[in-house]
């Protein structure tokens, strides 16, 4: 419930610190700062003593990450205690305690570090930092009001709007070159202090009503808060997304039941391949038909997630089921196959809003399990296929057992922190696509690495059995099976890996580094397609291992890039628009076959990352991606 950031003007050596919070006489026991020396914002269960500590550090000449380093390891419970120091230098460093309370996020730029607790997103210390250093040249307490500013407009604190109600305590201390201490500025708790009442540049406090020094709040500012009473009751995070794991895997497994049965089904039936390639092709089109109606009416915005997950994994599991009741060469299995897909609207961008509720500074990694875990459920139909095949029967109605177990263990899922739900329908919502500049680039990053990653899943097994036909003979189809499956499944692991490196190094760096190793894969395969089938097989595991390890933070990135309020439309319509892409390159890889063989039929699919990996450059250069990955964009 508290952000702050701590500044320094290059120009006249002045230190500044700005910060806002739900607890009374916030600047009191969090914002400190000295004359020549520096500052330091202690903060989450606060301890005041670390900010006196702390300038006593840097006033005997240690950097901020030294100060920083000595001062956590002597701190009273120190995992409980979030810290931001700036030195004489303009050097930062900062620090959230494992038990740092709900989303929080630490970020640094030139001459300013910014940290906060209890945010609606890990956006907020990156656009303060981005506000303070765009602002340069001003004077030093409008860059601090500015950088509030920006705070309480990415979302500020967790629950609240933006420029709601996201605190009612407000300080700023500030510390010229002199040396005596200049100002100090703090609000007691009032109705929604408006930011201007903080002051201006000129140094002076501009807030009728309480000083810093009333009341009872101030009484206790110099004591320090002991972690047992500052204990937050609310759900187990670990349950709830463990939760959200299970169910959302159990309920995707009705996307991929039709490709597993299809082979034992034409051994009972003669089913047209254009009829068995739509079992599949009307996930896909009810899918995207269903994200799109989503998108437009704001459902995963308005309502419930839990229970529009639940209704949907239910009425997905009927459909399925409904398909025993049909001939197995029926048309009529393609509409229930449409209706499935429809119903997964409602399962696999909600499922990702709910994780990306409980997200504290991870959230790529925590919708990098969830696309793990899916990517491993995609495999499994070929493994299926490499041990012979089950009974279509029991695959059909466990795929439907499972997806309603899902549902219902969705129920038990508690809200994160960071949920927010519109008020009402919004169609601006749905603009924001594109009239949001760097939500488009990350959306045109997301077009690039889908434009490649379906149509190689799809396609990758019979790429592979005409590949390995010159060597393995009848064989061929069996290990085309087995590569498969470890190619994709091996995705999976990536995605958690891709997951864990870009919620600490950035987003747009890894998802560059993804799509051009996936590209340049696509471009290298049909050098090898014949006569190297050990070259083939780990050129093809080295790429099912980076084609989809960046599918998350696309959808990580929009989130953060968005209003909390719009997430849940702009992952829906994020899918929506990427599946629809799929529908167009799934069927330009066989035609490009028929055209100029299987050899060169993938390299076409390395323009979308070679596309992508330019959106993500662009989309660094913008202040705007600050606000990912806390700050590390």
């Amino acid at each position: 419930m508290t952000f702050s950031l701590l500044g320094r003007c290059s120009g006249t050596g002045a230190f500044g610190v700005v910060v806002t919070s739900s607890s009374t006489a916030v600047a009191a026991r969090c914002a400190f700062a000295r004359s020549g020396v520096g500052a330091v914002a202690s903060q989450n269960i606060t301890d005041p003593r670390l900010g006196p500590r702390g300038l006593d550090l840097l006033a005997d000449g240690l950097t901020a990450r030294d100060a920083l380093a000595r001062l956590a390891a002597a701190a009273p419970h120190a995992e409980y205690r979030q810290l931001a120091l700036i030195d004489r230098h303009g050097g930062t460093a900062a620090r959230s305690g494992s038990r740092t309370l709900g989303i929080h996020a630490t970020a640094e730029g030139a001459d300013c570090v910014a940290a906060g607790n209890l945010l609606a997103g890990t956006g907020v210390p990156g656009a303060m930092v981005a506000a303070f250093t765009g602002s340069a040249g001003s004077a030093l307490g409008d860059r601090l009001i500015a950088a509030l500013q920006a705070g309480l407009e990415a979302g500020g604190e967790a629950g609240a709007g933006a420029l709601g109600r996201p605190a009612d305590g407000r300080g700023r201390r500030l510390a010229d070159r002199r040396p005596s201490r200049r100002l100090v500025g703090g609000s007691d708790r009032r109705p929604r202090p408006p930011v201007a009442a903080l002051g201006t540049g000129d140094g002076r406090l501009h807030h009728p009503g309480a000083r810093p020094g009333d009341g009872a709040g101030l009484r206790r500012a110099g004591r320090p808060v002991t972690p047992p009473t500052a204990a937050v009751p609310g759900p187990s995070r670990t349950l709830s997304l463990l939760l959200i794991v299970v169910a959302q895997v159990a309920a995707m497994t009705l996307w991929f039941s039709a490709t597993a049965v299809v082979p034992a089904m034409r051994a009972e039936a003669e089913i047209p391949a254009d009829l068995a390639a739509w079992f599949t092709g009307g996930v896909q089109v009810g899918f995207v038909v269903g994200t799109l109606a989503s998108a437009l009416l704001g459902l995963a915005d308005r309502l419930d997630g839990r229970w529009l997950f639940c209704a949907s994994a239910l009425v997905a599991a009927a459909a399925n089921l409904a398909i025993l009741a049909l001939p197995p060469d029926s048309w009529g299995i393609v509409g229930l196959r449409f209706l499935t897909g429809v119903c997964m609207a409602g399962i696999y961008p909600v499922g990702m809003r709910l994780a990306a509720g409980w997200a504290r500074g991870d959230i790529g990694l925590l919708v990098g399990l969830l696309v793990g875990a899916l990517t491993l459920g995609s495999a499994s139909p070929h493994l299926f296929l490499a041990l012979g095949g089950l009974d279509w029967r029991l695959t059909l109605i466990a795929g439907s057992a499972a997806a309603a177990l899902g549902g219902l263990l969705v129920l038990g899922v508690r809200e994160g922190p960071a949920t927010r739900r519109a008020a009402r329908f919004d169609p601006r919502h749905v603009l924001t696509y594109w009239t949001d500049r760097p939500v488009r680039y990350a959306n045109f990053g997301y077009l690039g690495h889908m434009w490649e990653l379906y149509a190689m899943w799809a396609w990758l097994s019979v790429f592979l059995a005409h590949a390995y036909t010159p060597d393995a003979g009848a064989d061929a189809g069996f290990y085309a099976a087995v590569v498969t499956f470890a190619a994709i499944a091996l995705g999976g692991a990536g995605a958690i890996a891709a997951g864990f490196a870009a919620d600490r190094v950035g987003r747009t760096l890894v998802t560059s580094l993804c799509m051009t190793v996936s590209g340049g894969c696509a471009a290298l395969v049909g050098f090898v397609y014949a006569g190297w089938p050990v070259a083939l097989t780990v050129l093809v595991l080295v790429w099912g291992l980076t084609i989809v390890a960046d599918s998350a933070q696309f959808s990580a990135g929009v989130a953060e890039l968005s209003a909390p309020e719009t997430v849940g439309t702009m992952l829906t319509l994020q899918t929506s628009v990427g599946f629809l892409l799929t529908l167009a390159t799934i069927n330009l890889v066989p035609w490009v076959a028929e055209t100029v063989g299987w050899r060169w039929a993938f390299a076409p699919l390395a323009l979308g990352p070679a596309f992508g990996v330019w959106a993500m450059l662009r989309l660094r250069t913008m202040p705007e991606s600050r606000r990912m990955a806390g700050g590390r964009r």
